[in-house]
């Protein structure tokens, strides 16, 4: 943990004894000293929902995150304030595509295997080789 941030850390958890730990002063201190320092950052970190504890870490300036699921991502309030998800025209009709934040939403998406001849082509790959493989490889 960033020397930065380990103050506020322990002002958060309710452990002003930590940051006081001279065993923990440092970071390289806390590195050396990890059998000690994980297990009291444990115990202290089981005790409240993982939410509670990015909500109150973020508000102390420390960045924080709950390792989320794909679905739980992009279903987040984060990536709705940063428009991650966009609504886009397809071959199967209107979906939602993950974006870039501040990127624009591309008009539409391409359909399975519309592009591939070209980028066989850009391959150097022939024509005779492409319709080959068309048909070797296309759904029955």
């Amino acid at each position: 943990m960033h020397d930065k941030w380990f103050r506020g850390v322990c002002r958060v958890l309710d452990a002003p004894e930590l940051a006081e730990d001279p065993r923990f002063a440092t970071h390289a201190l806390r590195a050396e000293n990890g059998d000690a320092f994980h297990p009291e950052l444990e115990q202290r970190l089981a005790a409240r929902d993982a939410t509670e504890w990015e909500r109150d870490l973020n508000a102390e300036g420390i960045p924080a995150a709950v390792v989320r699921t794909l679905e739980e991502a992009v279903q987040s309030e984060q990536a709705a304030n940063r428009r991650l998800l966009h609504e886009v025209d397809s071959a199967r009709g209107r979906i939602s595509v993950l974006g870039v934040a501040g990127a624009p939403s591309p008009p539409r998406v391409p359909d399975l295997g519309e592009h591939t001849d070209a980028i066989l082509a850009e391959l150097a790959y022939g024509e005779d080789e492409i319709e080959s493989l068309s048909r070797r490889l296309a759904p029955s």
